[in-house]
């Protein structure tokens, strides 16, 4: 799965050059948001506080204006901010092969492997669980 810098760092740049209500320098305070509500008009993709990524990865870092009016011009962008893999069929989750680190579309929730490295783990498992009784039965044969 993409982690939080693989998708903040594409984030802030499209919102640097796309995002109308964005300026990086206003009234001594940087990176700021015309459209926020708060008393340091901060852009909410550019905050650094302490609770930042726990709140990014659960979703509560959200902009309205910017998911619908800036996110659109960029169609892979958008579906990586809403979990989406650009090869598959919507809706479907998106993960990162543990091997070789790729992503792919989620057939389960469980699935850690792409396809291309799937029957190489499950060889690999195989060997592994073989092996083991192998040696556990080698033991047992030898003992008696």
């Amino acid at each position: 799965m993409k982690t939080r810098k693989d998708i903040l760092r594409p984030i802030r740049k499209l919102v640097r050059s796309t995002c109308a209500s964005f300026s990086p320098d206003s009234n001594g305070h940087s990176n700021c948001c015309y459209l926020s509500s708060n008393t340091i008009p901060q852009c909410v993709f550019y905050r650094d506080d302490g609770q930042y990524p726990e709140q990014l990865k659960a979703g509560k870092v959200r902009c309205q204006y910017f998911e619908t009016h800036v996110l659109p011009v960029d169609p892979a962008m958008e579906l990586a901010y809403w979990g989406k893999h650009p090869d598959g069929e919507q809706g479907q989750a998106i993960g990162r092969c543990a091997n070789c680190g790729n992503s792919f579309t989620k057939r389960s929730n469980r699935q850690e492997f792409c396809l291309n490295c799937r029957e190489q783990q499950t060889r690999k498992v195989n060997r592994e669980r073989q092996r083991k009784k192998y040696w556990e039965d080698k033991d047992k044969f030898l003992t008696i």
